[in-house]
């Protein structure tokens, strides 16, 4: 092994790692990379890797700049600002980074998270970017529910964009307020990129003297109808001024807190046929409460008509997905055989699997020895540790349920594992058709209930059959619920019971 924090090289298997995290890197790539590394910070020309990564085969000499590009990527390396491969005119590449063939320190808290299961949805976010640096506007609109890696996506883009580009970036977020000015997110990232360029508010007099005025007035000074509508009109013109020189990359989170007028710029962004190298990402948890539904149902139905934007609706990980998870962070086989019961569990939401994982260090059933992850117990044992080192995750998931979601689930407790729509309306005393639609919605979450004989995408071909995702559930949810609730459930339940089997009689 080659370290060089918080980086190690497998010389042997040519393979990278960031921790307990294979990096992509295809073969050539890790030829290309063991050359410079064993160069030693001296100098290698493009003839010498050509030789030593090409042996007896003649290729163009950009090939070298292609693989440098992919190592640069998995390093977070910029190319600009070099901290491993430096290349120079006429002299080659060298990689000045310091290693060591022992074990450095633990990486510090500025190291990216762990990324996995994301590969294709961040490829999307690269060539739309690309698109974007060409001259075309984009806009992405990134939609899961909460915890299911929106944010974990975004800052993983944003690293990659600033290795291999010069890039502006301003971010902001949807705010609930009563009293929150009209466009506030937009009022926000472009101040962001006038204090960060001081020559951008000239060329915002000229093209889009409305956002001029309003960049230099107060947070939440109030904005008519008329000024709304201006602001909008020349929004796609403020972004073709600030994107002259440089792309620019603008975040806008939680939307679903947004103004309907901030939602509404964002459609007319997507829609408007003016170009400027801008990429516009925004995120939004379509489940739940929001400002305006609205609002952002339209936007929605826009950027899913419009070619050149798009909707990224992150899903829940399959068993699959987490047993990827799980091998990455602790390495394969320490809790592969547990990824089905995890997956079970946490719904597959990677924020609920990443709180499962600290608990399991937390209590001891895994235990870190160097670079590596050891399990102190067998498959059974942890199993039976499972109830009390996930309580907190579960009691995590209960948390997001709204009142009336508890009290159905609560009252479904009564018929056990597996139950109906119509089943829970009844011991919950709703109706029918509110019980069904609220089941639906928690399925499609995958939060406490899955639909009966649904595994990944796949659907039971009965549809008001539910069931919960594991006994932990169950068991909670029924010492949770009042002792009245249950009885009254459960009378309910028996009476329309004892009146089908007297008819059948």
């Amino acid at each position: 092994m080659i370290h060089f924090a918080p980086f190690r090289f497998d010389e042997v298997d040519l393979t990278l790692w960031r921790g307990q995290e294979p990096l992509a890197l295809t073969r050539k790539a890790a030829h290309l990379l063991t050359c410079l590394l064993s160069a030693h910070g001296h100098w290698m020309s493009k003839a010498d890797i050509l030789s030593a990564v090409w042996p007896d085969t003649h290729v163009h000499p950009d090939n070298i700049k292609v693989l440098v590009r992919e190592i640069r990527l998995a390093l977070h390396d910029d190319a600009g600002n070099p901290r491993y491969i430096r290349s120079e005119a006429g002299r080659g590449y060298a990689f000045i980074a310091e290693t060591t063939d022992r074990p450095q320190g633990a990486c510090d808290e500025s190291d990216p998270p762990l990324f996995v299961n994301r590969a294709g949805e961040l490829a999307a976010l690269v060539e739309a970017f690309d698109a974007a640096r060409a001259g075309s506007t984009r806009v992405v609109l990134i939609t899961g529910e909460l915890g299911i890696g929106k944010t974990a996506l975004c800052d993983t883009f944003l690293r990659v964009a600033r290795a291999t580009a010069r890039v502006n970036t301003a971010s902001a977020e949807g705010i609930s307020h009563p009293v929150a000015d009209r466009l506030l997110p937009w009022l926000d990232v472009l101040r962001a990129c006038c204090r960060s360029a001081p020559s951008l508010p000239a060329a915002l007099a000229v093209e889009a003297p409305a956002w001029f005025a309003r960049v230099g007035r107060g947070a939440f000074a109030n904005t008519n109808a008329a000024d709304t509508l201006a602001l909008v009109t020349q929004l796609p013109a403020a972004l073709a001024a600030l994107t002259e020189d440089m792309p620019l990359i603008l975040g806008l989170d939680d939307l679903q807190w947004a103004d309907a007028a901030t939602l509404t710029a964002i459609a007319d962004v997507a829609r408007h046929a003016r170009m400027s190298k801008c990429l516009v990402i925004g995120t939004a948890s379509l489940h739940g409460p929001a400002r305006d539904p609205l609002a952002l149902a339209a936007l929605d139905a826009v950027l899913r008509k419009t070619s050149s934007s798009f909707v990224l609706g992150l899903t829940s990980w399959t068993a699959l997905q987490v047993e990827r998870y799980l091998d990455a962070r602790f390495g394969p086989g320490c809790l592969t055989d547990l990824a089905q019961t995890l997956n079970d569990v946490t719904g597959g939401n990677p924020a609920m699997l990443a709180l499962a994982a600290d608990r399991l260090v937390a209590c001891g059933v895994i235990c870190g020895q160097g670079n590596l992850w050891l399990r102190e117990a067998r498959a059974h044992v942890v199993q039976e540790l499972l109830p009390r080192a996930l309580l907190d995750v579960v009691c995590v998931q209960f948390d997001r349920l709204t009142l009336e979601e508890r009290r159905l689930l609560e009252a479904a407790s009564v018929t056990g594992m597996d139950f109906t729509s119509s089943g829970a309306a009844l011991a919950a005393d709703v109706a029918e058709r509110d019980a069904d639609r609220m089941l639906h919605r928690l399925a499609d979450r995958r939060l406490v209930i899955r639909r009966t004989g649904e595994t990944g995408s796949s659907r039971s071909i009965r549809a008001d059959a539910f069931r919960f995702l594991h006994p932990m559930h169950l068991e909670l949810l029924a010492q949770r619920a009042p002792m009245t609730q249950q009885i009254r459930s459960a009378r309910r339940l028996a009476a329309v019971t004892s009146e089908r089997a007297r008819q059948e009689a």
